[in-house]
């Protein structure tokens, strides 16, 4: 089996997994809702600009506005419940990534 298809089966079994399956279904519902659609693409470009600013008073500028408009999200039922599982989800992913670097770390002490 080549490493596509190995990738693959790994992609699977995350998508599997109850944390990708919450995420997705509290996506949906943010989705199916074209204000809460508008809201979660509001704070990304909040975020977006944040990622680009330079240190300094603009980035706690920007660092100010993502911080005040997810915690007004995070009133909002579907959306307090879209980050809880997108933490879950990255959870999982780290661990995820700190097995197989577990197994390689372990592999190389051989």
């Amino acid at each position: 089996m080549g490493m596509n298809e190995k990738i693959s089966e790994l992609a699977a079994g995350i998508m599997a997994s109850a944390e990708y399956k919450n995420l997705k279904q509290s996506k949906l519902l943010i989705d199916r809702d074209t204000n809460m659609k508008r809201e979660a693409s509001e704070l990304a470009k909040k975020q977006e600009a944040l990622f680009k600013s330079s240190p300094g008073r603009e980035m706690e500028n920007r660092t100010a506005e993502v911080n005040q408009k997810y915690n007004e999200l995070c009133r909002i039922p579907e959306f307090d419940r879209y980050f809880k599982a997108s933490k879950q989800f990255n959870e999982l992913l780290s661990r995820v990534y700190k097995a197989v670097g577990d197994i390689i770390e372990a592999d190389m002490r051989r």
